[in-house]
């Protein structure tokens, strides 16, 4: 390699912490520029990062193909067929951590966004005590918008990076030279008229722009102490994730009702996948902020999994067995089958009812069963 006169970019960082746009922008279009031609070429990088940019005068180049390299000549098809995950954590994509045999060049754009994101915020997308915390936030949390931490960031570049951090490597630029194009694309003409000066007024017009204005003010007023008056509808939060199970925890196919829940609070998923035989089913329960699923003892045959209301056990219906299903906690005590049908519905305190010949019945956990209701006709 050839002696470089300059800095890496780690270490201007280290320095500004946050770079000038105007020099982020022409950092990442040059490291653009420089994967465009190694992607031509069929060289996937692997592992962009601040410390693998260095910078000489106003130019960056892009340094140390030793994992392209090795993965290409020493490791070849069998580095990637045990799954390794190669890279540095903070910037890898999320196919690159999870191991994926096939990576392609989209990964090496997934990194250059997190690069770019760091050079505009100064910290990347996502960062943690351990590389499993970081690995973990990579496969199921989105980034901060930049503009939130930093709001001079224009909305073309601030839209350029996010869509370089998609989740799924479709969802990205195609190459490296669109994300470079959409760094230096035209703000929306919306952008540009808020940024203009405006035309100068005469006194006349002054005034009228005035009372204009005053009663545009009176007018909006009102429409807003209407709104305020007005009962307002209460929307209910929506949750997305993604979640990356590792083989053998994966989620099976949905029978019937539901086979994934999450709980109230938001931290764990509880789903049915894979039993300890090839042919039946279990519970497992993921922490969102862990890699790895658990599976719950005493739910072979689960088909449908909800949590009891407290949040410490779950219910579940067994389409395989015939018996109904039952409730359990997390740690497989506290087992109670329940009887009856398989339509049964789980309530406070673990409390279980099910429709039965023409009545509603009610089993409490200590196995306890009453009639709750009688219905007509039913």
């Amino acid at each position: 390699m050839p002696h470089v006169s300059g800095e890496s970019l780690r270490d201007r960082l280290e320095r500004e912490q946050q770079l000038a746009i105007t020099s982020a922008i022409s950092i990442a279009r040059e490291v653009a520029d420089a994967l465009s031609s190694a992607h031509e070429m069929g060289i996937v990088h692997r592992d962009i990062k601040p410390e693998n940019i260095l910078l000489r005068g106003n130019h960056a180049l892009v340094a140390d193909f030793g994992i392209a390299l090795a993965v290409q000549q020493a490791g070849g098809a069998r580095m990637t067929q045990t799954g390794l995950s190669l890279g540095t954590p903070q910037y890898m994509s999320p196919e690159q951590a999870m191991g994926e045999r096939n990576i392609g060049p989209r990964s090496d754009i997934y990194s250059l966004g997190a690069v770019t994101y760091e050079m505009l915020t100064g910290d990347p997308p996502f960062s943690g005590h351990t590389v499993q915390a970081i690995v973990a936030k990579v496969m199921t949390e989105r980034p901060t918008p930049p503009t939130t931490v930093r709001d001079t960031v224009p909305r073309n570049v601030e839209h350029a990076v996010l869509i370089a951090l998609a989740k799924v490597p479709a969802d990205r630029f195609a190459t490296a030279s669109e994300f470079a194009a959409a760094l230096i694309a035209d703000r929306s003409a919306e952008e540009t008229r808020a940024v203009s000066h405006p035309l100068r007024q005469t006194p006349a017009s002054a005034r009228r722009s005035s009372v204009i204005a005053w009663a545009a003010a009176g007018i909006a007023s009102i429409v807003a102490a209407g709104g305020w008056l007005r009962p307002q509808k209460t929307v209910d939060p929506v949750t997305r994730l993604t979640a990356a199970l590792p083989p053998g925890q994966e989620l099976l196919p949905q029978w019937r009702g539901y086979s994934v829940a999450l709980s109230s609070d938001g931290t764990r998923l509880a789903y049915v996948g894979q039993g300890p035989t090839s042919n039946s089913t279990q519970l497992w329960v993921r922490p969102l902020d862990a890699l790895e699923a658990t599976a719950v003892p005493n739910t072979v045959g689960a088909s449908t999994v909800r949590w009891v209301p407290e949040g410490g056990s779950l219910f579940f219906s067994s389409a395989q067995t015939g018996d109904g299903g039952g409730a359990v906690s997390l740690d497989g005590s506290n087992a109670t089958r329940t009887r009856g049908s398989y339509d049964a519905d789980v309530g406070s305190s673990g409390r279980v009812y099910a429709p039965g010949q023409g009545v509603i019945t009610r089993q409490m956990p200590g196995g306890v069963i009453d009639t709750v209701a009688r219905i007509e006709g039913m």
